[in-house]
């Protein structure tokens, strides 16, 4: 079991990374429709429908049924189901198809999420995974405005076709015919509308909390929102609290996990300019999570972005300006073991840095330590 510890690390080690010259991040977007009302953190249970209302606005989750069980899929909750709406919606607007192809190997889709092949049991992320994907895709969203003169809405399937191969007792084992899903038209017209980039090495650094996977997502939004209009944007804690609280039946409560959650976000996302003011927050303009290439507000420029998140330990960047994490190292080991191989990954991981002492540190150690071992692999094999 991971410590809260060992979750700090890896912040911190993210937090060096995203503040090195030349750090290229995964780019991830995040849809507008999906930071105004969001998924249940937890399983709501046997129930009819699921809602989640933010003003006006509302959305509203059915489960889909198994036929062959006689029972619904349930409901996608907690922050597996938001690592693949994050992924659907960066596939869709890179691809511009509603169908997307998912892969015949479960644990290379699986690593894209960030999530854990190697871990087995009743827990392992594979299975997790799959149960999701049923949940999310089958599922039923409605999305919903009402006030005193008007009430519209969209009702939507998230994926109305699709041919799933992968079985989770066997992530390492590609399948013979590619697995894939094809959105629903109005579900995809609405995660690709309005996407705001995200760093998806802070997702997956977030995402043992769906509360700041929400945030992290809802902030980004704000900041973007706020950066445009050249105005500090002031939101009040219950406001909040409806938009994504509606698992903490007290506010002060929810305040406590929110802020708690920010500081994690703080640690991750360079530039963000955020206080925490009477009643609630002021997001102020900032840069998105991911350097925009296009050109800033007039008033964003005038007032130049301080970096405002929490400071990284000197001890942090000077032991271990080469340490490759947890979730890197057992990607490795998976490539080695799928390999049939008999290396020795800590003999590779010398070689590796004594390579990069001679050549120069790489942009990004953990991306070029994978590389090292699928080039060693590679020539081990021929």
């Amino acid at each position: 079991m991971k410590t809260p510890s060992h979750i700090q690390n890896r912040l911190l080690n993210l937090a060096v990374q995203v503040r090195e010259i030349g750090y290229e991040p995964e780019k991830a977007f995040v849809s507008r429709e999906m930071v105004q009302a969001t998924l249940p953190h937890k399983n709501p249970g046997e129930v009819p429908a699921w809602s989640r209302v933010n003003g006006n606005y509302a959305l509203t989750i059915q489960p889909g049924w198994d036929t062959w069980k006689k029972k619904s899929y349930g409901y996608p909750y907690g922050t597996v189901p938001r690592l693949l709406i994050f992924w659907l919606t960066t596939e869709a607007l890179r691809t511009g198809n509603r169908s997307l192809e998912l892969g015949s190997h479960l644990a290379e889709f699986m690593r894209k999420l960030g999530l854990d092949p190697t871990r087995g049991g009743k827990r392992s992320d594979a299975k997790r995974l799959r149960e999701q994907m049923e949940r999310l895709f089958r599922a039923k969203i409605s999305f919903e405005y009402r006030d005193e003169r008007q009430q519209s809405w969209l009702d939507m399937q998230i994926a109305p076709k699709g041919m799933v191969w992968w079985q989770h007792d066997l992530v390492e084992q590609p399948t013979l015919w590619e697995s894939w899903i094809e959105l629903g038209e109005e579900f995809y017209k609405a995660i690709t509308a309005h996407p705001v980039p995200v760093n998806m090495d802070a997702l997956q650094a977030l995402k043992k909390s769906p509360l700041a996977l929400d945030l992290y997502a809802w902030i980004t939004h704000q900041a973007f929102r706020a950066s445009n209009n050249g105005k500090s944007r002031r939101i009040t804690w219950r406001a909040i609290h409806g938009q994504m609280g509606a698992e903490y039946n007290d506010i002060q409560n929810f305040r406590r996990k929110a802020i708690d959650a920010i500081r994690k976000i703080e640690i991750v996302y360079p530039g963000l300019r955020l206080e925490t003011i009477e009643g609630g927050l002021e997001v102020k303009p900032s840069p998105t999570a991911i350097a925009s290439k296009t050109k800033p507000h007039p008033s964003a420029a005038k007032k130049p972005p301080v970096l405002e998140a929490k400071p990284v330990p000197i001890a942090a960047v000077a032991i271990k300006p080469m340490k490759i994490g947890p979730k890197t190292w057992a990607n490795a080991q998976a490539l080695l073991d799928e390999s049939g191989l008999k290396l020795d990954l800590r003999g590779i991981e010398q070689e590796f840095r004594d390579y990069a002492a001679k050549k120069g540190r790489p942009k990004s150690p953990s991306r070029a330590f994978l590389g090292f071992v699928r080039k060693k692999v590679k020539q081990q094999s021929q």
